[in-house]
């Protein structure tokens, strides 16, 4: 059963015409368990529900990477998949998604800002 959406999770009403707007505030997540260990992850797989989105983030060691490289580059048959090692999946909300729809866009921007180009090691 789905679960109801709380308080914190609707929009404000703002102004008088009942219109809804999203008010934006500073979030700072908690620690559970081994969160504060960040997950490598170099390959992705986004799964769609009803009103949720899935992200599966894996690791493809290094040399799997290297050798579907040179099958490729040798024009041979590359295989029909990979294992990768599952690191974590992310289920988001529709609201959600937007909101990491809003701030991915702007990492672009910032690597221009910092003199980081993308790809490269820092």
């Amino acid at each position: 059963m789905a679960e109801a959406p709380r308080e914190y999770d609707k929009p404000a009403t703002v102004g008088n015409a009942g219109s809804a707007a999203w008010l934006h505030m500073g979030v700072r997540p908690g620690l559970m368990d081994n969160s504060d260990k960040p997950a490598l992850a170099n390959c992705t797989s986004v799964g769609l529900a009803p009103g949720k989105t899935f992200f599966d983030f894996g690791f493809l060691a290094p040399r799997i990477l290297a050798a579907i490289a040179r099958v490729a580059k040798q024009s041979e048959k590359l295989p029909q998949s990979a294992n990768a090692k599952h690191a974590v999946r992310v289920a988001m909300r529709d609201d959600g998604l937007s909101g990491l729809h809003q701030q991915s866009s702007r990492i672009p921007a910032s690597f221009g800002n910092s003199g980081i180009e993308r790809g490269t090691k820092p």
